[in-house]
């Protein structure tokens, strides 16, 4: 699969299995220090930036790998950024359409994520007073939420519990955050210290 990538002059590379020692291309790009967190042990990521390298196959990214890697089943993988394009080559026999299917999908998942590392430029801004929710409509199935909420932590955007678990992340583009909140529910007052004084 070849897909445009925004990279300039930056080459890098994810691989499993790892080159074998005797077989490394002499193609200038440098490994990053195993272990890379999240990887299985014979994976190997190399670039010409190492530090630009570690930015783009971030966490969120590295899980997509995975997910990649290992299904339908764990074969060679290898996701190759370079040229303005990014390549991914996955060696697996194809039983059913829907394996195909899979794997782009899956595919196309760690792109978008790995295309969100290249953004600059957004930021989201705390909110600290409280807020009163109500009429919560849940972005994902258009719903509102009556119950089960959870928000991004990131963009605060509210999303139903189950959605959130179906899409795995925030709904927002441009956001992608893979962990949420839940709300804090605000205590009530007793009822006689809620009610105003009078004095005589």
């Amino acid at each position: 699969m070849h897909l445009p990538w925004p990279g300039g002059a930056l080459q890098a590379e994810i691989r499993y299995p790892a080159w074998p020692p005797h077989a490394v291309p002499h193609d200038g790009l440098q490994a990053l220090p195993p272990p890379v967190s999240g990887l299985d042990s014979h994976c190997c990521v190399r670039g010409t930036d190492p530090r630009a390298v570690a930015e783009i196959f971030n966490e969120v990214v590295r899980r997509h790998f995975e997910q990649l890697r290992t299904r339908p089943v764990i074969s060679p993988l290898c996701v190759r950024l370079g040229w303005g394009v990014m390549t991914i080559t996955k060696v697996m026999p194809i039983q059913h359409g829907l394996d195909l299917v899979r794997f782009v999908e899956t595919a196309l998942d760690l792109y978008d994520q790995a295309l969100l590392t290249r953004t600059r430029g957004i930021t989201f801004v705390q909110q600290q007073s409280a807020q009163v929710l109500e009429q919560v409509i849940c972005r994902v199935c258009g719903e509102t939420i009556r119950e089960g909420l959870v928000f991004c932590r990131r963009c605060k955007t509210p999303h139903h519990r189950e959605c959130w678990q179906y899409v795995g992340r925030c709904c927002v583009f441009g956001c992608g955050e893979t962990e949420f909140q839940t709300p804090q529910v605000a205590q009530r007052l007793p009822a006689d210290a809620a009610a105003p004084r009078v004095s005589d």
